[in-house]
């Protein structure tokens, strides 16, 4: 039994390290309010993808609600201390608020902290005016692309939250050994054994919006894929 004890003490020592410090990373906790529940599932995983992209650097903490209503409730308990980022949907059919009142809401009541970002297929340049006039920073076209949630940090930094201190590592200097040829043989590229040759070399996001994944995760499945490691909260 003490053996089993320690073991799993030891587990959670090596978990712990393997986490980014506090100054280490930039933790954004994010409430999004979207009523369509494909959407949700759509951002949850672009938020996940973004939080495995960013290696340590940048976690997206997200809460997803699915009402005005719903968002009213959470931020009388909850309050908007700890909100970095609010993204909106803007049209919330059946609802008595619209995602403009609540839009007017979060802004009265978390002042200029928090960053919000309004999303909609709604493209209309009054509209796109208005919510910018009323406060938000910025609006999003629905579909919402894998590159614009990878870069939502950016509104909260200039918000006034703070970007995790610049790595001192310095890279490496040493350049790669020559490769050996034999006669009449041709220059092989070289690719990188986790990457497939048909992607770029660095996983991330593609101009297109779609998700260029490593050659050892483009066929799973996002129940498959391992969930992102978290930083420390601040």
């Amino acid at each position: 039994m003490t053996e089993r004890v320690e073991t799993a003490m030891e587990a959670v020592a090596q978990l712990a390290l393997s986490r980014p410090a506090d100054d280490a990373c930039m933790n954004i906790s994010v409430l999004v309010v979207e009523d369509d529940f494909f959407q949700r599932g759509t951002l949850q995983q672009l938020f996940d993808r973004a939080n495995r992209a960013n290696e340590g650097s940048i976690y997206f903490e997200v809460r997803l609600l699915e009402s005005t209503a719903e968002a009213l409730s959470f931020l009388r308990s909850e309050g908007t201390a700890r909100l970095d980022l609010v993204l909106l949907d803007v049209v919330f059919p059946g609802e008595e608020m619209s995602g403009r009142d609540l839009l007017r809401h979060v802004r009265e009541a978390a002042g200029e902290r928090t960053a919000i970002v309004m999303m909609s297929s709604v493209l209309e340049p009054t509209l796109v005016e208005d919510c910018i006039r009323e406060g938000a920073d910025a609006y999003l076209p629905k579909p919402i692309r894998a590159e614009e949630v990878g870069l939502l940090w950016q509104h909260c930094v200039k918000r006034g939250k703070k970007l995790p201190p610049q790595s001192t590592s310095q890279p490496s200097t040493t350049a790669p050994s020559p490769r050996k040829l034999h006669a009449g043989s041709r220059p092989v590229p070289h690719v990188s054994p986790n990457v497939s040759p048909h992607l770029p070399a660095t996983s991330g996001y593609h101009p297109s919006g779609s998700i260029a994944l490593d050659a050892t995760s483009r066929f799973m499945s996002p129940e498959q894929e391992e969930p992102p490691s978290a930083c420390a909260h601040q």
